[in-house]
């Protein structure tokens, strides 16, 4: 098993740590892996009061210590292929790496978003039998973050939320001709929907209207999810209780078919956009927004009650939060 890697820019992963220990291995004496030091902004007031407007988590230098046995007449030649890979110089163009340690008490994969910044060039071969040396990163986002996204997705069911019995219905107001997307009347022959006492004729009325709240519960520190609406939708409504947050689209914004919405939420990613899947095309609709929407739409410690409207659902439309969980210390 892989103790510790770290996955460079252009994803070459070198092993650091594993579980046979022919190479490399990890001593004690790791720095870094506890939650970030803070730093406060504070604002002066005219009668000589301050206040504390923002506190913000620092980035974080990582150090871990390793030691290679020199008795292995290769080892030059390996050490030689760690600093290949690790050492990267030049502006940035996307990521940088990503160090990845093995959580025994987890039993799971952390990885922080880093770049290696020293210590191969303070390798000294002082012992006869092996050397010691420390790696170092930097890490200007503060969280270690799981190796795998999650997706939480909220569904519309076809035999959940639909049916009505016909005595709520208004004939006066209903418009097949003009409203075919609406209110209807039909026959059910559905025999876990027939109640012949109280409706013998079995009429329901369909509604394609779906509306629920679910629990998405979150153990992490603050997370920005990228959001996927799709199929049969109009009227969409999204809101987190515990956030207070909310996004809505105007009435004018329909799906169906190849289309879906896409919304990133994360800060300095931040898009709203309509795709179509057989092109890829992407349409900014950040405009079709009601005006009390927003996209700073995150999910926070504990429990996110979202709740979900959607008036021409059918089986299979809903809404997809996916994300990757992070905390403050590994």
């Amino acid at each position: 098993m892989i103790n510790v890697s770290y996955i460079n820019a252009r994803g070459e992963e070198i092993i650091l740590d594993d579980t046979a220990r022919t190479f490399i291995g990890e001593l004690y004496g790791r720095k870094g892996f506890e939650a970030p030091a803070l730093k406060y902004t504070e604002i002066l007031y005219g009668d000589g009061s301050t206040d504390i407007v923002v506190v913000n988590a620092q980035p974080r230098d990582i150090t871990l210590n390793f030691w290679a046995p020199t008795g292995t007449h290769d080892l030059s030649q390996k050490l030689d292929a760690v600093k290949q890979k690790l050492i990267q110089t030049g502006a940035r163009t996307g990521n940088w790496g990503r160090l990845k340690v093995w959580e025994p008490t987890e039993n799971a994969y952390k990885v922080l978003n880093c770049v290696y910044t020293g210590g191969m060039n303070d390798a000294v071969r002082n012992y006869p039998t092996h050397m010691k040396f420390s790696l170092t990163f930097r890490a200007n986002d503060p969280l270690f973050y799981n190796d795998f996204q999650t997706v939480y997705r909220i569904e519309a069911d076809d035999a959940a939320g639909f049916l009505m019995m016909h005595d709520l219905a208004d004939p006066d107001h209903d418009d097949i001709d003009h409203n075919p997307g609406g209110l209807y009347m039909r026959d059910l022959d559905d025999p876990s929907h027939d109640d012949s006492d109280h409706n013998p004729n079995s009429i329901y009325m369909m509604s394609a209207a779906y509306e629920t709240a679910e629990d998405l519960l979150l153990s992490s520190q603050r997370i920005y999810p990228t959001i996927t609406i799709s199929g049969s939708s109009k009227n969409i409504r999204i809101i987190n209780d515990l956030t207070g947050k909310k996004l809505e689209f105007a009435n004018d914004i329909t799906l169906g078919g190849s289309s879906y919405i896409l919304v990133e939420t994360k800060p300095l990613h931040r898009k709203c956009v309509l795709v179509d899947e057989l092109t890829g095309t992407e349409t900014n609709i950040l405009n079709k927004l009601t005006a009390d929407s927003s996209l700073d739409f995150y999910l926070e410690r504990g429990v996110n009650t979202i709740h979900y409207r959607n008036s021409e659902a059918t089986g299979g439309s809903g809404v997809a939060f996916t994300y990757t969980e992070g905390w403050l210390s590994a």
